[in-house]
Order: structure tokens, then sequence, then C-alpha cells
């Protein structure tokens, strides 16, 4: 029997999966590399767990500025669906959720209405814990409020001091590292007798590619076939998040069915790093998403709100710590700027899940930081877990309807 993952009268599958697609959305890339389905092949293996992202609980006032970020956009999201007379001042957060929240059908408006009066008017305790302090302020003012009125410098629940000691810390120790993992690769090189030229060469770009998709059990219970398309979200050394377009993997999965990408495999991330400390390590996290294929403009609208916001997190930094920022220590910004999208991202698509009511297809997360550029350190295995300028496969799993499907995936360097 053949299935779909999930049935084309679901909501929630067709609208929310799309809006943390475009979650953090800077810019759109397109993976269009041809596929080719096989049902035998030395693809159909597992492989160990992907590289999961760093935890933010490393730094705690970075998780506390997270969480309060998450709340405020949470809210907002929840007063202007509850009241959808409200109209937001043009240019702002707000204005993109009105914008996107008008773009789905209306029965799905409907049900956001009544799903978020309901969550607007529970008791204080219920709303002070899925809203933290913004549930304090009453839904139609907080609508008006928005995003750039609620979360601000002199706002946010965060130990702006602590924060500052915490960030000057962590710039501290990555320029002695560097200094230290810099002078190795040297060291390594002039013990091997690599050549100057070769020595000095570096890596220019990082990609995620993925080999392989196959269904390890088909969904049940719909009477249709899987039609599963693949989307996400990469974020890059420098907390710039950009969409990955939904695209069709295949309109017919069947149980033990394998679509295997052509080598060396389709190209889901792609990262420029020229002009980066070559010393320093750069990290990449990606959201991938396997969901229906979406028109609507709902993702586009809460993308554009998310830039927005990207931004104002930024600068509610920069004010808070209340100190001229040395190279060293924004280098670290942008690497908690970077934790923050991503954690911020997966909060979303889970409160989501409430706003409409209905349980999705769980995304996969991978991350891989290079401590790193020197091109030569990527051969030979002198990095464990890289070997010609590549990581060996790691398989990501997805759960939804009794189903099970499986994508490999690899990280390559190029120079």
């Amino acid at each position: 029997m053949r299935t779909h993952l999930r049935p084309r009268s679901n909501p929630l599958w067709r609208y929310a999966l799309p809006v943390v697609t475009a979650a953090a959305v800077v810019a759109s890339t397109m993976p269009a590399q041809a596929f080719t389905d096989s049902t035998t092949t030395p693809e159909d293996m597992d492989y160990p767990a992907a590289e999961a992202p760093t935890s933010l609980r490393d730094q705690p006032q970075g998780l506390a500025l997270a969480q309060d970020a998450g709340q405020a956009l949470n809210y907002l999201v929840a007063s202007l669906a509850a009241n959808p007379e409200i109209e937001p001042a043009a240019g702002t957060v707000g204005a993109d959720i009105r914008e996107g929240l008008r773009a789905l059908p209306a029965d799905r408006q409907a049900l956001a209405t009544r799903n978020a009066q309901a969550m607007v008017t529970a008791d204080a305790g219920t709303r002070a814990a899925e809203f933290g302090r913004h549930s304090r302020v009453e839904p139609r003012e907080y609508a008006r409020l928005g995003f750039e009125g609620a979360f601000t410098a002199a706002t946010i629940p965060v130990d702006w001091n602590e924060l500052g000691r915490s960030l000057r810390a962590q710039a501290a120790q990555v320029e002695a590292e560097s200094a230290v993992a810099g002078q190795h690769a040297l060291d390594v090189a002039a013990a091997e007798g690599v050549d100057t030229t070769a020595a000095t060469a570096l890596v220019k770009s990082v990609r995620l590619r993925v080999t392989s998709v196959k269904a390890v059990e088909e969904t049940s219970d719909w009477g249709t076939d899987d039609e599963i398309a693949m989307g996400g979200v990469n974020v890059n050394h420098k907390g710039v998040a950009k969409k990955v377009d939904e695209f069709m993997v295949s309109s017919s999965f069947d149980t033990g069915d394998i679509v295997v990408f052509p080598a060396p495999g389709l190209t889901f991330a792609h990262h420029d790093v020229t002009g980066t400390d070559p010393s320093a390590p750069l990290s990449f996290v990606s959201k991938v998403m396997l969901a229906d294929k979406d028109s609507s403009g709902f993702a586009k609208a809460i993308g554009a709100a998310w830039e927005k916001i990207k931004g104002i997190v930024t600068k509610a930094i920069e004010q808070g710590v209340g100190f001229v920022l040395p190279q060293s220590v924004a280098k670290v910004i942008i690497t908690l700027i970077g934790k923050l999208v991503a954690w911020l991202v997966d909060v979303f698509l889970k409160w989501l899940v409430k706003l409409f009511g209905d349980e999705v297809l769980t995304p996969s997360v991978v991350s891989k930081t290079i401590p790193y550029r020197y091109k030569h350190m990527f051969d030979n295995n002198k990095l464990p877990g890289w070997d010609n300028l590549r990581t060996p496969k790691q398989s990501l799993w997805f759960y939804g309807d009794g189903g099970c499907y499986r994508v490999n995936v690899f990280w390559e360097l190029q120079a």
C-alpha cells in the first residue's frame, strides 16, 4: 500500500512547516540537481547520527535572551491572530505577521483565531508559562506595541554585565585557541614537508550534501502516495540564515524505496568562507525538513518578519552590553546570534503546533564546526573525522504517522 506522509487535507502540514523553512530568511537557495531512483544500491545504509549544534546552556544569559525573544514573537503572533482587525504599523514585525496570517485560506485563519483567543484568555499562570513576562500586557495592546516595543535592551530580563563579561572571556579564549590552531597547522605542514604554497592554501567554501532519501517505513492509513519534498534553513558562520526552497524528492514513495542523488550528492547548503580569519573556528547549522509542497504566502511573510527580528536582537545585545565592541568580541556575538537563530527556529516550529492544533513531522538539525581553514589539515585523517576534504556520511531520521524516513548527508570543503 502506498501512503502519503501527510494528507493534503492536513492544514498544518501545508502551512506550518514552510513558516519555519522561511524563518530568519536573508536569501533563498534552491538545490536543483536531478536525482535518480534506485531500490538496490550501496547507498542504502544507516550511518552514525548527525552532529547536533552546540547548546545555549553554556551561555545562560544568551539562553535567557533567546527565551525572551521566542516568547515575544509567539505572543505577538497569538495577539494578532486573536485580534484580526488590528492593523500594525507599516514596516514592523507585526505588519509582516499580519500579512502572513491573511495569506492563509479563510478556514486556516479562523482556526488560528480560535486557538489564539483560547491562549491569550487562559488564566494568568498558564499565560505566563507560555509567554513569560509578555503575557502581562493585554493582547490588543501588545498587538499594537509590537516586537519592537516589547523587546528592548531596557526590558529584556538579562544581566547585561554578566553577558558582557562572558563575551569578553569567550573572545579571549577564541583568540588564544586560534593562535594555537594556526601554529599547529603550520607545524604539521613543516613536519610532513608540505611546500609553502600548499601549507597556506585555504578552504574557500563549506557544503552540506545529501546523498539519498529512503522511505524506511511508509506512513499509514491515508491511502495515497507519499509525495515528499525537502526544504529547510541554513545558518552560516556569521549568523546569517538562508531559506532552502522546497523541492520535490519523489511523488511516489513506498516502504523500501530510495532516491539516490548523483555523485557527489545534492548541495543542500553552500557557505562562502573567503575573507575570514584562517585560524578562527567557523560553525554552520542546517535544519532539514521533509514536507509537502507549499505555495502559501504565509512562509514568505513570516520570513520577512524574522529578518527584522534578527536585527532587533543584535541591536539589543550591542546596546545592552554598553561598551564599544572590539573585533574579537564582535565575532563572538556573531556566533551567539547564529545559535540564537537556530534555537528560535526550533522553538517557533513547536509553538506553531499549538496554534494550529496538530502535530508535524519532526525536523532534523545537523551542524559542523571547522577549527581553521588550512586545506592540508583536512586530508589523510590529520584532523579526526576528515579525509579528502570531506566527512564520513551521517544519517538524519524523520518520523511521523507511523512512518520513518532516512536522509544520508556529509560535509564537504572546497578550496
